[in-house]
């Protein structure tokens, strides 16, 4: 998809406590900023933060809370283990958070994202 197309996303954000593991392979789509969230036991590492935005030229790198990354995210991406604490973290609510043009990446198991209520958020307007 990105081979064929020349888009660019000034701001793309991650939504995941992969964070370290997934900067080096996204910074290649040409994000400035990248933001996450993580699981509340994750604790936060600003150093590392740093160090990562300036080993891959990001304007910065930091957490942000779930209603921050929707309502700034041009494409969120979701990164988390599939299990009953993640079932449906995508639903109805968080969908209609986010912008109107964002681009929803979920590469993890299908039962994070509630089915109805993407579907639900396809069809609005």
């Amino acid at each position: 998809m990105y081979e064929t197309h020349s888009w660019h996303y000034p701001r793309l954000h991650v939504c995941d406590r992969l964070l370290y593991l997934r900067v080096a392979c996204l910074s290649s789509f040409g994000l400035t900023h990248y933001i996450y969230t993580s699981n509340p036991s994750s604790p936060r590492n600003t150093a590392l933060e740093g160090a990562l935005a300036a080993c891959h030229g990001l304007l910065s790198v930091r957490l942000a809370d779930a209603d921050e990354l929707t309502h700034t995210s041009d494409v969120l991406f979701v990164l988390a283990p599939g299990g009953d604490a993640t079932r449906h973290i995508v639903d109805a609510d968080l969908l209609r958070r986010m912008k109107k043009h964002a681009v929803l990446v979920n590469t993890s198991r299908g039962t994070l994202v509630g089915s109805d209520a993407l579907a639900l958020a396809l069809r609005e307007e």
